[in-house]
């Protein structure tokens, strides 16, 4: 194999949507759960506010609160505002 089809290897992916939500909660499951549904999850990295570092970025953000959908541009918070933001994810471009 060359260095050029190492490169355009499949699971090569760019990743700039940051869900921020806790293990627990329905509301946290409900996203979850429609994110695999909808078949974003290769677009969106989970990210368990257990972890400081990943309650540090939330904040970095500007968040506080759960689940929050970082889109690469603005900031989600609230499970219904996470589900319109996928919502307008799957919309064509």
């Amino acid at each position: 194999m060359s260095d050029h089809e190492d490169a355009a290897e499949p699971s090569a992916r760019v990743v700039a949507a940051q869900l921020f939500h806790e293990i627990v909660g329905e509301d946290h499951a409900r996203v979850r759960r429609e994110i695999v549904r909808r078949g974003l999850k290769a677009r969106i990295d989970f990210r368990n506010v257990l972890f400081e570092s990943h309650r540090a970025r939330l904040a970095d953000l500007g968040g506080s609160r759960t689940p929050a959908l970082w889109d690469g541009e603005r900031l989600h918070e609230g499970a219904e505002a996470v589900l319109r933001a996928l919502r307008a994810m799957m919309r064509p471009e």
